[in-house]
């Protein structure tokens, strides 16, 4: 696979534009374990609070300029592709939480998953023990 290197700050930082992965479209460095356009943000900005990512204002991946990079909320961030259409549906959807009721018990409980029938693991082997026992 064919890659891209940038030198920043005397850091190699390198980039798969044909890669399978949507992360490796952006400039990593092995070296320091950070991709480039976060390191750009530290130097010009100070640290990244926790929970938050580096946004492109732009959407150019390969523009790294400090006026170009934006702090962000993990939930904002995702909203603001989301919103622009640059997220695929897969991609965001299986992290946002439902509301779905138990089969079991009917309790009402959070999950992530689209095929989550059961608030426990507890819930779901009595359902299926009540089953197979009344059967």
């Amino acid at each position: 696979m064919k890659s891209e290197v940038v030198v920043y700050e005397n850091v190699k930082y390198r980039r798969y534009p044909n890669g399978g992965k949507s992360h490796q479209r952006y400039f990593w460095s092995s070296t320091t374990y950070n991709y480039l356009h976060r390191q750009i943000w530290e130097d010009e900005f100070g640290r990244i609070p926790p929970k938050h990512e580096i946004h492109h204002k732009d959407g150019d991946t390969l523009n790294n300029d400090p006026s170009n990079l934006k702090c962000l909320p993990k939930l904002d961030h995702i909203q603001e592709h989301v919103a622009n259409g640059s997220y695929a549906k897969r991609e965001y959807t299986r992290r946002m939480w439902s509301v779905k009721t138990c089969a079991q018990c009917g309790v009402s409980f959070r999950a992530t998953g689209a095929r989550s029938r059961y608030c426990t693991v507890s819930c779901k082997n009595r359902f299926f023990y009540l089953g197979r026992k009344n059967g």
